[in-house]
């Protein structure tokens, strides 16, 4: 199953930030054992580096690096280019960081794109969800139940 993750889920598994933190952790440790297709967007890299870095900080650069690279094995990178920059300039999408990464996601055609924000993505054709909300529609539309983990 193919699914397109927003930089949010990544970063709050990576930093334990927020209350979506294990099921982002666990989206990405079923990705690394191929259970899902995982996708992101080539700007989203440089986002989260950014992010994580605080900014750029030198002495961030090395831990973070590590980090996504492990995050990497997992997820992968989607296209991008001239169709998907001028689908996203032409959208009526208020956020152009989001209408760029929406129009990554639709290029891969995901089941499903997961992120902490769903307002962000309330133009999507693509069906959306928050890390929590993707496990309980994998329950109650697929069938499909993981047990409870902590990280």
């Amino acid at each position: 199953m193919k699914v397109f993750l927003d930089s949010n889920v990544i970063v709050d598994a990576l930093v334990e930030r927020g209350s979506s933190h294990n099921a982002a952790k666990l989206i990405l440790a079923l990705g690394e054992i191929g259970e899902f297709e995982l996708w992101a967007s080539p700007s989203q890299w440089t986002d989260m580096f950014y992010i994580l870095t605080e900014g750029g900080k030198p002495s961030r650069r090395t831990e973070i690096k590590a980090k996504l690279q492990e995050v990497r094995k997992a997820v992968h990178v989607s296209m991008m280019g001239e169709p998907e920059i001028d689908a996203a300039l032409a959208s009526s999408w208020d956020d152009f960081e989001d209408a760029v990464v929406y129009q990554a996601a639709r290029s891969v055609k995901p089941v499903v794109l997961i992120t902490s924000n769903l307002e962000d993505y309330a133009q999507s054709e693509i069906p959306v969800y928050s890390p929590e909300g993707f496990f309980a529609w994998l329950e109650t539309e697929q069938n499909i139940l993981y047990a409870e983990v902590d990280f």
